[in-house]
């Protein structure tokens, strides 16, 4: 007896001790597995945010074109369209002037929009003119939006997909929507000063996925759903040229130099930091591409 417990007890300090090996080799394993995780989240986020910030001063333009303009837009083909007063000129993607349309007549075009490229609507808001030109800049139809009815005054205007019209009526604080020919296809509700907390002075209207967009003074932006409907106020940190949105979005830049998506539906803030829009009076983002406007020049840059 005495001699079968002799035997027993070396075993079982040998099964102790290499169960405490075993536990304390996978303990280790699991240690360095997770230390490999942590290294690789904290590496990767470092990566996405070196490639999240952009000095745009180091960065060479993919094109520069120099001259002075009001505001620009492009369209869903690459093209850039620079207006300045009466005058708008269509560029190539690649920088080359291809046509020019000018007509003094109906004062500053005020709204340029390019949801079709074959049928570039201008609004003239001074005289409430609607031109249509082709991708040659040539006038196809131009409508005198004051002769016709239950349209009030309008102060801007967006193509819809259905090839329709927004039209923002500023005499009786309303969005209409009428098809090529004026007529009226439906109205939103009346808007109250209390139900937009600004007085309206439209400058433009864009035309999203979901949302209207009629941007009120120079940094406030009002959304609308497909109804008229307002669903609520957005402000922008700087003066807005023209809005633009995106799906449920909209794009402006800040102070710091960010480059900021707005969502429409809960507000919530997707930051790209970028150096170099100090001298920023318009940016614009399309397929990849930002497009900054100053004074006297537009450059284009590659984005991710």
């Amino acid at each position: 007896m005495q001699l079968f417990l002799c035997v027993l007890q070396p075993r079982k300090q040998f099964y102790l001790s290499n169960t405490f090996f075993v536990m304390h080799s996978y303990l280790h394993l699991r240690l360095m597995s997770f230390v490999k995780v942590i290294v690789r989240m904290v590496f990767m986020s470092l990566l996405i945010l070196s490639a999240m910030s952009s000095n745009l001063h180091s960065q060479t333009p993919l094109l520069e074109i120099k001259a002075g303009f009001d505001f620009f837009t492009t369209d869903r083909l690459g093209n850039i369209y620079l207006i300045d007063g009466s005058k708008i000129s269509k560029y190539s993607a690649e920088g080359k002037e291809l046509y020019v349309y000018d007509d003094y007549r109906y004062g500053n075009i005020t709204q340029a929009d390019m949801y079709d490229p074959f049928k570039i609507a201008l609004f003239y808001k001074s005289f409430m003119q609607l031109r249509i030109l082709n991708e040659q800049l040539a006038l196809i139809t131009e409508t005198d939006l004051s002769t016709l009815p239950h349209l009030g005054i309008v102060s801007a205007i967006a193509r819809t997909n259905e090839n329709n019209y927004w039209i923002f009526d500023e005499r009786n604080r309303q969005l209409k929507k009428m098809d090529a020919s004026g007529f009226v296809l439906t109205m939103g509700p009346v808007l109250t000063k209390d139900s937009t907390q600004k007085i309206l002075t439209p400058v433009s209207l864009c035309e999203t996925e979901n949302y209207l967009l009629l941007q009120d003074n120079k940094n406030h932006i009002l959304a609308f759903d497909k109804f008229g409907n307002f669903y609520r106020s957005i402000y922008t940190p700087l003066q807005l040229a023209q809005v633009q949105g995106s799906a449920d979005r909209v794009v402006y830049h800040n102070r710091e130099g960010n480059l900021v998506f707005e969502s429409i539906r809960d507000a919530e803030l997707s930051n790209k930091p970028l150096e170099g829009l100090n001298d920023a009076t318009q940016i614009r983002v399309e397929k990849n591409k930002l497009f900054i406007g100053t004074q006297n020049s537009l450059r284009v840059y590659a984005i991710e």
